[in-house]
């Protein structure tokens, strides 16, 4: 570090506060997008200048928490961060949202080879395109090369007597992953697993990647989602592992699923994984919850009687009863039914919690006699009006079908 750039270096806890305000910021993907990712951009190439190695600044993001984003991802931004002026016409005008592609498809091939704007190599600042890898060390000039970056796979190699495995292999070039794989095929289970992984690469999950897995993790899977996502670990402190068949069947039967069902999100924004997948799991709870309500709907329906007619009241089903537990009957609906329903005409200017209170006070001392007289179905339809007045308070515009009113008072 030359003694220019040493006195630019700002306080690393200062540092490492504007990375973080500006991660959280890359993640709301708001309407500001090009300008809250260029200033992202800008501030990991200038973390990644203060740091001697890959290494080193990979410790420092994890030391830090900073590490949420997937090493391509971030390796995309500090390329992007050190061409500044044309990254920002780029970022205003690009339809694309994966920094990758932005980096590669449109602001890369823009720069020219001319020296003033060519990038100038130094020790300590190398925002290549692996420069963003946090756990790979850079080697030194005077040791053996493991398995360098594409170089292809020998026939004694297992993948080589693999499906496709010429295709994986270019995929996973580093040695370390490689090696992974191979144990992977060879222990218990390897077919799902090795299924598991083209299926990844079809739908574009798994990209290639020269990152070193010493096992054979789910990040094989899923190779620009940040390492720290809470999905690859399913509420454990060790990522998925494919050679572990509890794991590995949590990957094929609940992870792989809803990645597939969420692929266009996902691929276009790694690094919203958990949060993509948490809104998906939401919204399939929702459905199945709707769907055991219809069932139990259809059912309580069938046994009503010709006389009897469906009562709801704002967006709740009072009868039928669909709890098919028999807990009131038709008249107590339609007796609470009427007194909400009185009460609350009578009070349509006030507002709406002053209206629903209204509701439950008005068979308050109703409700007290029937306790001292130990009369169980008045209690019942006092708190079927208390019901109605909490749905109306929830909903107040909800869908309502009132019973009929008798015709003449006193008989129904």
């Amino acid at each position: 570090m030359t003694q220019a750039e040493a006195r630019s270096v700002i306080d690393p806890h200062i540092r490492a506060k504007r990375l973080r305000d500006r991660l959280d910021a890359f993640k709301k993907n708001n309407d500001q997008w090009p300008e809250v990712t260029l200033a992202l951009a800008t501030e990991l190439f200038e973390a990644r200048k203060e740091h001697e190695s890959n290494k080193a600044f990979g410790l420092w993001l994890a030391e830090n928490e900073l590490d949420d984003l997937g090493h391509q991802d971030r390796a995309a931004l500090i390329n992007i961060g050190e061409h500044p002026n044309i990254a920002g016409h780029v970022l205003r005008e690009t339809m694309l949202r994966s920094v990758q592609r932005i980096w590669t498809d449109e602001i890369k091939p823009r720069l020219t080879t001319d020296s003033k704007t060519a990038p100038t190599p130094t020790p300590n600042a190398k925002p290549t395109e692996a420069a963003g890898e946090s756990a790979k060390s850079e080697p030194a000039a005077t040791s053996q090369p493991k398995e360098s970056t594409g170089r292809p796979i020998t026939a004694r190699s297992a993948m080589a007597k693999m499906p496709r495995g010429v295709e994986v292999a270019a995929i996973y070039s580093d040695g370390d992953t490689r090696g992974s794989i191979g144990r992977l095929l060879k222990a218990p289970g390897c077919k799902k697993a090795w299924d598991l992984i083209l299926q990844a690469i079809d739908a574009g999950f798994a990209m290639p990647t020269d990152t070193a897995l010493d096992k054979p993790t789910v990040r094989l899977l899923f190779t620009q989602v940040p390492p720290r996502s809470r999905h690859l670990r399913a509420g454990g402190q060790s990522q998925l592992d494919l050679s572990v068949k509890k794991d590995r069947t949590h990957v094929e039967k609940v992870l792989l699923p809803a990645a597939l069902a969420n692929r266009e999100a996902i691929i276009a924004e790694p690094h919203r994984f958990d949060e993509i997948l948490d809104d998906y799991a939401k919204a399939q709870q929702t459905a199945a919850r709707k769907a055991d309500m219809d069932r139990k709907r259809a059912a309580a329906t069938a046994r009503m009687k010709a006389d009897e007619r469906e009562i709801i009241v704002y967006g709740e089903t009072l009868w039928p009863d669909i709890s098919g537990n028999g807990n009131y009957d038709y008249d107590q609906a339609r007796i609470a039914a009427w007194i909400a329903k009185d009460q609350e005409g009578f009070q349509c200017k006030e507002e709406v919690k002053s209206r629903a209170l209204i509701i439950r006070l008005s068979v308050k001392w109703f409700s007290l006699y029937a306790q001292r007289a130990d009369e169980m179905k008045t209690r019942k339809v006092c708190d079927l009006v208390e019901l109605i007045s909490r749905a109306f308070e929830k909903n107040p515009s909800g869908e309502c079908k009132w019973p009929d009113h008798p015709v003449i008072e006193g008989q129904w």
